[in-house]
């Protein structure tokens, strides 16, 4: 199993007196399987305490199944990712599920018969952090390409929500 270890690191303007408090914003630790595969990320605070865990775990062949993240701060797993795929090996859903394993959001490629995506189907459970109500949403986004040349013409986005935050 191969590890590696990545620092970020701010920098601290000093004169001659040492400034106090910490150097690094985080701790990254990646450790991979005997394939290569990335299968655990550490994320930990400066002072070397746990912060949050993220697993991978493959299917048969070799892609990403579940990606699960764990946090300290909220006392065990917080998301679940499920990742299913074509028979080409091509990402066509995504299902995102909270910690006790509920299905709080979905998302759906579509392909067309030149296996271009003209369609993305994203829907979600969002829950108000001051009285906890729930509500749906759901947005498509629609590409359309040239016949001919196979460039993106234009793009779609609908929702009943305000997604101006998603187009960039």
């Amino acid at each position: 199993i191969k590890s590696t270890r990545t620092s970020t690191y701010k920098a601290v303007l000093k004169d001659t007196a040492w400034t106090a408090g910490p150097i690094v914003a985080q701790i990254h630790f990646v450790r991979y399987d005997n394939q290569g595969r990335k299968v655990v990320e550490n994320l930990l605070n400066p002072d070397g305490s746990a912060k949050n865990k993220l697993l991978y775990i493959y299917d048969n062949d070799g892609k990403i199944k579940e990606e699960i993240t764990a946090s300290v701060k909220q006392g065990g797993v917080t998301r679940v990712y499920q990742y299913d795929y074509d028979g080409e090996g091509r990402l066509n859903r995504k299902v995102t599920l909270d910690a006790d394993r509920n299905v709080v959001g979905e998302t759906v490629i579509l392909r067309n018969e030149n296996d271009k995506i003209v369609k993305r189907i994203s829907e979600g459970i969002s829950t108000r952090m001051n009285d906890g109500k729930k509500t749906k949403n759901r947005c498509v986004t629609e590409i359309v390409y040239d016949e001919e040349t196979r460039r993106i013409l234009g793009c779609q986005m609908a929702s009943k929500y305000d997604i101006s935050m998603g187009i960039h």
